[in-house]
């Protein structure tokens, strides 16, 4: 029960998510980017206790307001997009990168 307390009031620390990508980006690993971006999506969502990625956008809208809601839902589906291309232009990842940096930057505070 104490560890459940604890585990709830950490703090996801993004910037370290952040410079992970970062690595990953520039070794072109792009297998690991994409698992640790949902592993950061995950955690941002437990730290709100919201189970359900379907959730979350209503969540967002709530906190945040809709646009933060509509770059999530938006970011999303450019990820899934990413996720599954035949190929990945390094210009679109690093784009991608900043849009996910900018967003979760936001949502993490």
């Amino acid at each position: 029960e104490e560890e459940i307390k604890i585990k709830n009031n950490l703090q996801v620390d993004s910037s370290d998510y952040f410079n992970y990508l970062q690595i990953m980006l520039e070794k072109s690993d792009y297998e690991s980017f994409f698992k640790t971006v949902e592993d950061l999506d995950k955690n941002i969502r437990e730290q709100f206790s919201i189970q359900g990625k379907d959730d979350f956008p209503k969540f967002l809208e709530n906190k945040f307001g809709r646009a933060v809601s509509d770059q999530y839902r938006n970011l999303s589906q450019k990820i899934s997009i990413e996720k599954y291309a035949p190929f990945r232009l390094s210009e679109q990842m690093n784009d991608l990168f900043d849009e996910i940096k900018e967003l979760y930057s936001v949502i993490s505070k």
